[in-house]
């Protein structure tokens, strides 16, 4: 095997190893929140790797720094950033509790465009010979997968910086169980208890571990917590009853 393939394949293998275990740890075990947020950055390594590796008019690269090397980490790089987005959209929808799902579509579509640019820019700009080669149907190919996967890496980003980075105090609702149900699609299978209360007048959904799903009963009193979110999204958690709660 010649060493820039070695290389694209470690590098890929190594970064997809680290996304999988960084969501089996956060999902599972203790969270390490740390690890979260380096996944949360891993999808602009390739945006920054190819950049930093473009040779310049005044550089020479040596034996031990060829283009066809640096190709090759920067492909490997390229490779893992689609699994690093799945596990980044299971971790989100596991841990970001957000009160409304939908506020962050507009800002993490934001994000995406952002993100979509620096591949652009990256890869394809400044390189008019091979976008010429591209017809009309690649580059829309190209935009839809991309696209798709840039809206989902927004999203799941903000929703998981927005706790992970919070730092607000709780308010606290006393609510009653009314129901139950599960949601199955993107990240598995989803339980919650449908509230009588909580943030909205209405009655609110709360996400649970299965465990806690199993164990809930109609009529049983639960309290949760109601966190302001660092980017301004609301999430909540069930906590333990205390004396005083939140009206």
């Amino acid at each position: 095997m010649r060493k820039p393939q070695f290389l694209c394949l470690l590098v890929a293998g190594g970064l997809t190893t680290f996304s999988l275990a960084t969501c089996i740890s956060n999902s599972l075990y203790h969270p390490l929140n740390g690890l979260a947020l380096v996944l949360a950055l891993l999808p602009w390594l390739p945006i920054v790797l190819k950049l930093y590796f473009k040779p310049k008019r005044y550089f020479k690269y040596s034996q031990r720094n060829r283009p066809e090397e640096n190709d090759g980490i920067v492909l490997g790089t390229l490779l893992a950033v689609f699994f690093e987005i799945v596990c980044l959209l299971l971790l989100a929808s596991w841990r970001a509790g957000l009160v409304h799902d939908n506020e962050v579509l507009v800002p993490g579509a934001m994000v995406g465009f952002l993100w979509l640019l620096g591949m652009y820019v990256a890869f394809l700009r400044g390189n008019a010979a091979e976008r010429e080669s591209l017809s009309i149907k690649t580059w829309l190919s190209f935009l839809v997968l991309f696209g798709t996967f840039g809206v989902c890496y927004g999203g799941s980003a903000l929703g998981l910086a927005n706790r992970l980075w919070d730092r607000g105090a709780p308010d606290i609702y006393h609510s009653q169980i009314t129901g139950k149900h599960t949601t199955s699609g993107r990240g598995g299978m989803r339980y919650y208890l449908e509230l009588s209360g909580g943030p909205d007048p209405g009655g609110s959904d709360l996400q649970v571990s299965n465990t806690q799903y199993v164990a809930a009963q109609t009529g049983n009193l639960v309290c949760m917590a109601v966190y302001p979110g660092a980017l301004g999204f609301k999430w909540m958690e069930s906590v333990s009853c205390p004396d005083q709660a939140s009206p």
